[in-house]
């Protein structure tokens, strides 16, 4: 009997610490779902946030794309219709005719530029 009566109070004592261990157990698995609840909430908030910027980003882009005229495009477009017609009425287009005032100051460009690049490298030196 008396050892009945040790056995009684150990198994007492752990099923104590059972219930604590799985009622300490059960508030942190409670806990951990909540915090894992609170950040898919949060993360659904960033994701509509997203989407909303991501539209509004597409829509000014769209009345940018609108509202902007490529010169370069309007531009091309008449002017090879221009030079189609300057080559169908002159028959002949030198590609590197320059005047001799062009050519000379080509010349003068280039050894300034020259000078200019010496000059550097010697202040380098």
């Amino acid at each position: 009997m008396v050892e009945n009566v040790k056995f009684k109070a150990k198994y007492d004592e752990a099923k104590d610490e059972i219930i604590k261990l799985r009622t300490k157990f059960k508030n942190r698995i409670e806990k951990l779902e909540k915090t894992r609840i609170d950040t898919a909430i949060e993360n659904i908030r960033y994701d509509v946030k997203n989407i909303r910027y991501d539209a509004e980003f597409k829509v000014r882009i769209a009345k940018l794309e609108k509202n902007f005229k490529h010169p370069w495009k309007d531009f091309s477009s008449e002017k090879s219709a221009d030079i189609s017609d300057f080559i169908v009425a002159n028959k002949t287009v030198f590609a590197n005719s320059k005047s001799s005032e062009e050519k000379t100051m080509d010349s003068f460009l280039n050894k300034m530029n020259k000078k200019r690049i010496s000059n550097g490298i010697k202040q380098r030196k």
